[in-house]
Formats: C-alpha cells, structure tokens, sequence
C-alpha cells in the first residue's frame, strides 16, 4: 500500500478505549463505580497500560516495515 503511494493520516476504530464502563460492568456494579476506578488508576495498572502500548506501536511498525518493503 505504501509502496503505491497511498498513505493513512486517520483511522476510526471502535472498542479500543481503555476506561470504558462497559467494558467492566460486573466488576464495577459489584464494587461501585469510585471504588473500581481507584483500583484501576494504580501505578500497576499504569505499567501494564505502557506494557500494551508499547506491544502494539511495535507491531505497527513490524507491519509498517512489511508494507513498505513490499
């Protein structure tokens, strides 16, 4: 794709939020919605969030780099 000149600005995706409700009603109708954010917005957490971030840019450039050399 990039190799033919094409080139992504913008991409709309669904189901990527991180603190989305929905995402964890049980957990969240069980403990109430301030007690499970408090447990969600730990330093651990955090880590974890940079951890998966990192996975994916990583896989975004791997893909990227596939594109480009094809």
């Amino acid at each position: 794709m990039f190799a033919k000149g094409y080139k992504i600005d913008f991409a709309r995706v669904r189901g990527l939020e991180w603190e989305t409700p929905d995402r964890f009603r049980k957990e969240i109708g069980a403990e109430g919605y301030r007690r499970w954010l408090h447990g969600f917005e730990t330093p651990a957490e955090w880590e974890r969030r940079v951890r998966v971030a990192d996975e994916i840019i990583a896989g975004a450039l791997n893909t990227a780099r596939k594109l480009i050399q094809s």
